[in-house]
């Protein structure tokens, strides 16, 4: 009885400890944008300055990358670094959100702007 008991305690710490080991993963992921260009301790309105490529050479970038049109596009800080944040509508009418390094133009990642989506498709339900 006892034994069983303390095999079913560990089977649930197991089951814990594996579902926060995929919630630390996860935001680690969010996280993980590595730019080159630091601007933790800089104000927004220095950003523009200290970007390498300009505006235009993202968006070229972004629909390099994701075949679509550009909806919005603009300088943010992400982890610490400077980054275009460029979101480009696919012929699906999907929103894709690129990160392109400030300095480089790399693209640090791609991602569907679920949020967006989501608004749209609450907004479709009246």
């Amino acid at each position: 009885m006892k034994t069983k008991r303390i095999m079913s305690g560990l089977a649930m710490l197991c089951a814990m400890a594996i579902s926060l080991s995929g919630i630390a993963k996860e935001s680690e992921s969010k996280s993980s944008i590595q730019g080159t260009l630091k601007v933790e301790k800089r104000s927004e309105a220095e950003f523009p300055g200290l970007a390498k490529i300009g505006l235009q050479e993202a968006m070229k970038i972004a629909t390099e990358n994701v075949n679509g049109k550009v909806l919005q596009a603009g300088l943010e800080k992400k982890n610490g670094y400077l980054v275009y944040s460029v979101e480009v509508v696919t012929a699906e009418k999907e929103i894709k959100e690129l990160d392109i390094d400030a300095a480089t133009g790399k693209v640090l990642s791609v991602k569907i702007d679920k949020a967006d989506n989501d608004k749209e498709s609450e907004e479709d339900d009246d």
